[in-house]
């Protein structure tokens, strides 16, 4: 791990005028990298398994060392982040003064979505606070474990937000567990992100940290597939591209793996403010047919990977002695795409795959919305088959019954008592109907007070009676 090194990066913000998609925050998922073919190091950590417990071909350690545990703090690096100071250190917040910079900082937060300007203005290896619950100073991991590839995929990213990413992660992680930090540009058109970025990877990082360019748009999930396929390590954990993670974070999210290759680990999320910057304290990846390739652009992977994980066999364990921040952006003008909404897609081809007849509920809620064709969903029917995975009425049973009262997703079950509109006795044309934070009574859109035309119409009258919309 590399000491401290003090970090001046100048940048030319020029602003691209095509229209680009924000790659709003994704759950960080740690998944096994299990491909024979293109992951020749499968083999390898399948025999650090054995070995590891004893089980298996491979017996090459006695029991008594499956469990040598090992501090993983790097206590010299922690204290020379703890005496530094200056402007953002240890998470503090940045306040301006200067009303050029205010005014300065004003226009590129419209055109970013947080202080670009702020930004710039601090060190891109900055120290963080520690926000872990003070236990996790005193535990101890397995002294085995397997070396990660961490993943980070960028469009059009404010360039020191990208290096702010790639320095926490390279400072704050073991040497020996880090094997590679890989970058996949999804096609920016950024100058920032030309030669100056790559010029800065060369000068202060070794060779594990990998740039990877693709050729036209491919969007969220193509585009950490494609990292995925070069990833050589036994663990491969994708990030945002804005994010920084803390203080000895990677051993609690490899531990659980490493005991059990079934599980999937993600840590606890702290923020980062846009405003200021303030620091705010499974079964293998690949048998699980890994993430839907006809999901565009962005959002629906965490529950589809979610749903996965739960019901074909899988385990999915928060850590929270691994901490990693991530930075919340205002979506502006430009990561807008026009005309569209990528999630309604999305979100359709989960609910067609996964949801079974409950999927209707959903349909229901917003049928403008969801009145999207899905695509061809042959591969995710066949890998749902071929795992022989639980009904979606197991994960509402056993994983998260309490969707059944406070999302009333089955029609028959008492989370609710009643359902539809509210006609007035003295005025049966008249219903009420929920819009501008106000209830009012105007004319009713349906004769089927059951299934009223106008969303706003619907309502839902639970057992604990609570009056809600249905699509609330």
């Amino acid at each position: 791990m590399k000491g401290l090194r003090p970090v001046n990066f100048s940048l030319n913000r020029r602003v691209s005028n095509i229209v680009v998609l924000a790659l709003i925050f994704s759950f960080i998922y740690v998944m096994i990298n299990r491909e024979k073919v293109e992951h020749e190091n499968f083999n390898n950590f399948k025999k650090f398994h054995f070995d590891l417990y004893g089980v298996g071909e491979c017996k090459k350690y006695p029991m008594e060392l499956v469990y040598d545990r090992k501090d993983w703090h790097d206590y010299e690096f922690m204290k020379k982040e703890a005496q530094r100071t200056g402007l953002g250190e240890q998470g503090a917040a940045v306040v301006l003064t200067d009303p050029n910079e205010i005014e300065k900082n004003k226009q590129l937060r419209k055109q970013e979505g947080f202080s670009a300007l702020i930004s710039d203005m601090i060190a891109l290896n900055r120290s963080v606070p520690d926000t872990r619950p003070k236990s996790c100073m005193m535990k101890q991991y397995l002294k085995r474990l397997p070396t990660a590839s961490v993943i980070i995929i960028f469009h059009n990213e404010y360039p020191s937000i990208v290096l702010r990413t790639v320095f926490s992660v390279y400072d704050r992680s073991p040497r020996e567990l880090l094997k590679e930090i890989i970058l996949v540009d999804d096609s920016s058109t950024r100058p920032e992100l030309k030669e100056d970025f790559e010029n800065h990877l060369r000068e202060n990082f070794d060779d594990r940290v990998k740039l990877v360019r693709l050729e036209g748009r491919k969007g969220l999930i193509v585009t950490r597939m494609e990292g995925f396929k070069r990833a050589t390590s036994e663990v491969v954990i994708f990030l945002d591209a804005h994010m920084e993670v803390n203080t000895n974070w990677l051993p609690p999210l490899l531990e659980p793996i490493a005991i059990s290759p079934t599980t999937c680990t993600l840590p606890t999320i702290d923020t980062v403010s846009r405003e200021d910057l303030n620091y705010h304290g499974g079964r293998p990846f690949r048998d699980l047919g890994m993430y839907d390739e006809g999901l565009e652009i962005w959002n629906g992977e965490q529950i589809e990977l979610s749903l996965k994980l739960h019901l074909c066999g899988g385990n999915l364990v928060q850590v929270p002695c691994s901490r990693v921040s991530h930075f919340f952006k205002t979506i502006t003008k430009s990561h807008k795409l026009a005309g569209a909404d990528p999630t309604a897609r999305n979100f359709k081809r989960v609910a067609e795959v996964w949801l079974d007849d409950y999927k209707q509920i959903m349909y229901d809620a917003n049928p403008e919305r969801f009145n999207v064709d899905p695509g061809d969903l042959t591969k995710q029917k066949y890998v749902r088959e071929k795992l022989r995975c639980k009904p979606f009425q197991y994960f509402l049973e056993e994983i998260c019954p309490e969707m059944y009262t406070q999302f009333f997703f089955q029609r028959d079950y008492p989370g609710f008592f009643a359902f539809g509109a509210i006609r007035s006795n003295e005025h049966p044309d008249l219903c009420m109907e929920y819009g501008d934070g106000k209830v009012k009574l105007l004319k009713c859109a349906s004769d089927d007070l059951q299934k009223p035309n106008n969303r706003n119409q619907h309502f839902t009258f639970t057992w604990h009676k609570k009056l809600r919309l249905w699509y609330d």
